[in-house]
């Protein structure tokens, strides 16, 4: 397989200013380990913080060119803010992933491995969280319903936290869903994918700016853009 020369990470933030510093001190050693294959650029999608987190990134980005930032006119939420990194980038493959570490950037290496082997879609299959039963519960029920009434396969328990090329890039892009929800555009897409199963861990520091009630959205979002059932 030609090895591409470019990986494109697309990082959403909102007020990370105590999580960022980790992160970047995290990922780029990952990329220390791949720099003799694969050139990188880091792509933040700054949801109009109000901290110090834009301030921060810029003074990566002085010291590093592969730092990138975009900042949106407002806090247009997590998947608007993905959808916009996904138009910007220029990378032959595309890796999301949180800020807050709880998707260990150290699964990088294991992403592109399953690339390399010819899979146009590798994505995080979460099994065990750091978080209540109630919303575990929560969770499994919400992907199981969206399952049972879509209009294709749902991919259970998948998140963001993935790897594609960028021609599935560019089939998200060319959906123009008004609504977006992208493991359900990832899932509709199709081709040739695998999963990788991890345990999530604990935010590395800070508070989480989502919340049980900023579930109810999303979850209609996923339903939404994956079944005409409503």
């Amino acid at each position: 397989m030609k090895k591409p020369n470019l990986i494109s990470i697309i990082c959403p933030v909102f007020n990370e200013e105590k999580t960022i510093p980790i992160f970047y001190e995290r990922i780029v050693k990952v990329f220390d380990l791949l720099k003799n294959k694969y050139d990188f650029e880091l792509l933040f999608t700054n949801n109009r913080s109000t901290d110090q987190s834009l301030e921060l990134i810029k003074s990566y980005h002085k010291k590093d060119p592969r730092i990138k930032v975009l900042t949106l006119s407002r806090n247009f939420g997590y998947q608007s803010s993905v959808l916009s990194g996904l138009k910007h980038v220029q990378g032959d493959a595309i890796f999301i992933i949180d800020v807050d570490c709880e998707d260990p950037p150290e699964l990088l290496p294991k992403f592109v491995k399953k690339w390399e082997e010819g899979f146009d879609i590798v994505y995080g299959v979460r099994q065990k969280r750091p978080e209540s039963k109630f919303l575990q519960l929560f969770r499994k029920m919400f992907y199981r319903l969206n399952k049972l009434i879509s209009d294709y396969e749902v991919i259970l328990d998948m998140a963001e936290f993935s790897l594609f090329t960028d021609y599935v890039r560019d089939l998200i892009l060319s959906n123009q869903n008004t609504f977006p929800f992208i493991r359900s555009e990832i899932a509709y897409i199709g081709l040739n994918r695998v999963g990788i199963s991890y345990d999530r861990e604990k935010r590395v520091a800070g508070k989480s700016n989502y919340n049980f009630f900023q579930m109810f959205p999303f979850a209609i979002a996923g339903i939404i853009t994956s079944s005409t059932f409503l």
